[in-house]
């Protein structure tokens, strides 16, 4: 070989050592990307807890047992009326007692069927939970939002009609079915739903509850014109007390979410086309032999980066155990969209926890909120018994323990871990949490622009006169925007559990 040539000669050594250092170098990096990733996989397996989607299939049930059978067939069989044209309807005075009896006796059905749910253990919704998890269809979902909202309108028309035992009967069933709308699919879309359905719940019972009629039972009382029951009052408080199997329900929601990014990420790393499926359909040759070489070469990345995400949703899990939202949101880990995006090389490597990473510190939040909602129910519930029984509200909340609770129930979003607030004597009388700014603005809620209650805004209330500021009526429509949560989907239309989205407004209330 001419001299000349020699630099061509060593070029083309150090190119043939680049490529084998950096084929043992991912050699090397590969391993122990898998050995820590199955190491990881093998502690849950060690501690009995689901890790593929397939773990979260449930065991075969009986169509006469299964909860689900019986809330798809209520769902299905909802006449085609629109709730949310009802309830404004029933908000703003422009239905009746006639408008009631006709709305219960076409849900008739759907409402025996949900009671027929709530009284069932089992549930098995028949999800094809396969790979890849992004292809995963849930179409139970919307239509239990409607059975709710359907259940809702139900649960005022019937305290409309004076049926409040009936009223009462609808909330526990809705609280009973809450779990198995939870089961629908592994991960965080399901819980939110059915959080969404719950917090309809609370704030139909918000509006209920000072009007509520309560009496010892009466053996042979006719249908309508029925008080609820000191039992049924009871048995709803403590119902609504019972926090301990949500949180139970959001550590198997982290578990799902864990095992659903656990699935999209083996999907990808060992596809035939690797990466080229962001693409799309039909993608050109070349482009899926880069996405696949890209896959290859990536793998340990964002198996590391997919080991982080999995203990990033078990610090979740662990943070829904703490009593108070202040302590759990000190332990979550922090969300890592509200940080400074990666970039360069570090965006390639994290890329999938930036696609799959949802903001778990927002949906732990609305747990806390609906607990929250919860215990101000569980607690305006026992007042209005105290009321029944003395003639007034208490002074204090301290007057209703042990009687009417077992204790004060403390408030999540006080960072001094406090009881919830009361204002009996004020201009609008009001329960209320410090809320998500953790601190006391003495009963201020904040108001979005069309006058309905911004929970993240001030303190969160609740309704003690049921009057709940809610949006006028539409000057197009004539009825007004939903003023009430519906879910991850919508508790508002917004997507929070009572919320909206700034402090557009406040109220203060007053001192009689």
């Amino acid at each position: 070989m001419p001299p000349r040539y020699w630099w061509l000669k060593r070029f083309a050594a150090a190119f043939v050592f680049f490529l084998l250092a950096l084929t043992v170098t991912r050699l090397i990096w590969g391993q122990v990307a898998e050995r820590r990733l199955q190491a990881q996989l093998a502690r849950y397996r060690a501690a009995g807890q689901p890790v593929y989607l397939q773990d979260f299939i449930p065991p075969p049930v009986a169509a006469a047992d299964n909860a689900a059978e019986f809330l798809r067939k209520a769902a299905a069989g909802l006449p085609s009326l629109d709730p949310d044209e009802i309830y404004y309807g029933l908000r703003h005075g422009t239905l009746g007692p006639t408008d009631a009896r006709a709305f219960l006796d076409a849900h008739a059905e759907a409402l025996h069927l949900l009671h027929e749910a709530s009284i069932k253990t089992a549930v098995d919704w028949h999800i094809q939970l396969t790979s890849p998890a992004v292809s995963i269809m849930l179409p139970n979902l919307t239509p239990q939002r409607s059975l709710a909202k359907a259940s809702c309108i139900a649960v005022r028309y019937q305290h409309v009609l004076g049926d409040d035992a009936a009223a009462l009967a609808i909330a526990r069933d809705m609280l009973a079915i809450g779990p198995h709308v939870d089961a629908t699919a592994p991960g965080l879309i399901s819980p939110l739903v059915a959080i969404a359905g719950e917090a309809l719940l609370l704030h139909a019972l918000e509006e209920i509850t000072p009007g509520l009629r309560v009496a010892a039972e009466v053996p042979g009382a006719a249908e309508a014109q029925r008080p609820a029951t000191r039992a049924q009052v009871q048995a709803l408080v403590r119902d609504l007390l019972q926090v301990a199997p949500l949180k139970q329900r959001w550590e198997r929601a982290m578990q799902g979410e864990r095992a659903y990014q656990l699935d999209t990420v083996l999907w990808v790393v060992n596809a035939p086309t690797g990466m080229s499926f962001l693409a799309g359909a039909g993608a050109p040759l070349p482009a899926m032999a880069f996405g696949r070489g890209l896959g290859v070469l990536l793998a340990p990345a964002w198996k590391l980066d997919l080991l982080r995400q999995m203990q990033r949703c078990d610090e979740y899990a662990r943070a829904a155990t703490l009593e108070t939202w202040v302590a759990a949101r000190r332990h979550a880990p922090g969300d890592p969209a509200a940080s400074t995006p990666p970039e360069g090389p570090a965006a390639i490597a994290h890329l999938f926890s930036s696609i799959l990473s949802p903001s778990l510190e927002g949906a732990l939040k609305q747990v806390y909120v609906l607990i929250t909602l919860r215990r101000c129910t569980a607690t305006a519930l026992s007042i209005r018994l105290y009321e029944l029984d003395h003639g007034r509200r208490p002074r204090t909340l301290a007057e209703l323990v042990p009687d009417y609770l077992p204790a004060v129930p403390g408030d999540p979003f006080d960072p001094e871990e406090g009881p919830l607030r009361y204002l009996p004597d004020a201009v609008v009388p009001v329960l209320y949490s410090v809320g998500q700014n953790e601190n006391d603005d003495g009963g201020v809620f904040g108001l979005r622009a069309d006058g309905s209650v911004d929970w993240r805004a001030r303190d969160i209330p609740f309704f003690l006169n049921g009057d709940r500021p809610c949006a006028p009526p539409s000057p197009s429509s004539g009825s007004a925007p939903m003023t009430q949560p519906s879910s991850a989907e919508a508790l508002d239309q917004n997507g929070d559990v009572a919320g909206g989205d700034g402090d557009e407004g406040e109220h203060q209330p007053q001192p009689e």
